[in-house]
């Protein structure tokens, strides 16, 4: 669970409101539509997870946008965002986006690198995994390591239609709570979920340590949207394949699909600061072919990447209000839906933002569960009552949450959020994260 400090997030938004000059929505739309050259924008990241502790970094974006010709698209999109907890989480990513380095060609570069000595494992098939929130972290921690790059390449079919291809490198290396974590979360000896999985048989012994993957991508994709940080109007919906070989003999070659429909649409009623948006996002991705090891399955794969870190069930990316990564099958399903409303929009220092609220409603289950025999066989062991048909329900039941969000939107390029949700069933089988906060940039979808 993120907590951002109250008080932060108050001094900002007085500052905005207080040397900001007010335009109307018109206003800022035509000065910003005579954007040339560089811009850039950015924030600070300042948070507090009870397990990490405070988060330091910043996190920004370069744009160039040369004569101004095809604002508020850039030419050239340079991202870099570095975060450092005061308990030994590190993360850092690169990425470079443009539709016109390669002539036709939309190019998509991302790298990444994660040091998470406090990583959440809640076990697999979601809510058919009881989890103890008393017991926290020792019974969730575990260690990961992450370096990730990843490239993509998208070609014009036919107007709004697209090819999409790319590849994407990932080295993850995963092991029990170590260190002064281990002495704080298991002074009576590691009894974590990651440890009683490997003891189990639910880890195998070839991928306890992780592994090294090299997967590929294929696909197409449909693009209407007006513009992509923030669309008024428009849908984008993607069908694609992506999996892995064994190139480098971890046992494990896979076939995925995934599904991604989005649809923004402008309603007919305005406020000063600009108009209201509903947009909804219908995503699927599952596992078609071979056996994906378990630190591969909360990876959401995305043909354009828009978070450092793309995954789920859980979290900031798919179901917002539950833990991260707290669905974990070999087929998920979600849905969300908000309604982004601009309530004023402004001028400082010579840049054009604006501040909204987007009330959200997400929904998620598992379509397909995960060693769903050799699970169910364990979870016996604890709960001697439950029969195969209390398991299958737990598995596939959906998980709904509602939640809502402060946004400042810069140059039509740039969207910081401030975000709460709760979740609203199953908070017996610990899908409720009780007061979830999140700071972050970019939409959800």
């Amino acid at each position: 669970m993120e907590k951002t400090p109250g008080g932060f997030i108050a001094a900002i938004l007085l500052f905005l409101v207080t040397a900001a000059v007010p335009v109307s929505a018109k206003e800022a739309r035509d000065s910003t539509a005579v954007k040339t050259g560089w811009t850039w924008s950015g924030v600070p990241n300042l948070a507090f997870s009870s397990y990490q502790g405070i988060q330091l970094g910043a996190q920004g974006h370069v744009y160039f946008h040369g004569d101004g010709s095809h604002y508020p698209q850039p030419i050239h999109d340079i991202g870099a965002k570095f975060s450092w907890y005061s308990k030994g989480n590190i993360n850092v990513n690169l990425s470079y986006d443009s539709k016109f380095l390669i002539p036709g060609i939309r190019l998509s570069v991302s790298a990444t690198y994660t040091n998470e000595p406090m990583f959440h494992f809640y076990g697999y098939n979601g809510a058919a995994q009881l989890f103890d929130k008393a017991l926290g972290a020792s019974l969730y921690g575990m260690n990961r390591n992450l370096t990730k790059f990843s490239s993509g390449f998208q070609g014009t079919i036919w107007k709004n239609f697209s090819w999409a291809a790319g590849f994407t490198f990932w080295g993850m290396q995963t092991s029990a709570l170590h260190g002064r974590f281990a002495e704080k979360f298991c002074p009576d000896g590691d009894k974590t979920i990651y440890t009683q999985y490997v003891n189990a048989g639910l880890i195998r012994h070839n991928e306890t340590h992780g592994g090294n993957h090299f997967e590929f991508n294929a696909g197409v994709a449909y693009d209407s949207r007006d513009k992509e940080a923030a669309p008024e109007r428009g849908i984008w919906t993607e069908l694609y394949t992506f999996g892995a070989l064994d190139m480098f003999r971890t046992g494990y070659e896979y076939l995925k699909l995934a599904f991604h429909f989005r649809h923004y649409m402008s309603l007919p009623w305005n406020w000063k600061g600009g108009g209201m948006v509903f947009a909804y996002h219908l995503g699927y991705q599952g596992t078609v072919a071979g056996e994906v090891p378990y630190y591969m399955q909360q990876n959401i794969c995305m043909l354009v990447q828009r978070q450092v870190i793309s995954e789920g069930l859980g979290s900031s990316n798919t179901i917002r209000g539950t833990g991260q990564n707290r669905m974990i099958g070999d087929g998920v399903a979600w849905l969300n839906a908000e309604l982004r409303v601009k309530l004023v929009s402004f001028q400082l220092l010579r840049q054009f933002l604006y501040v909204g609220v987007c009330p959200f409603y997400d929904m998620g289950k598992i379509v397909q569960p995960y060693r769903a025999d050799e699970h169910f066989a364990y979870v016996k062991t604890y709960e001697p009552q439950m029969t195969r048909s209390d398991y299958n329900s737990l598995v596939h039941t959906p998980v709904h949450s509602l939640g809502g969000g402060i946004s400042i939107g810069w140059n039509e390029n740039f969207v910081g959020l401030i975000q709460i949700a709760k979740t609203l069933n199953l908070a017996d089988r610990g899908m409720d994260e009780g007061a979830w906060i999140n700071l972050g940039i970019g939409y959800a979808f």
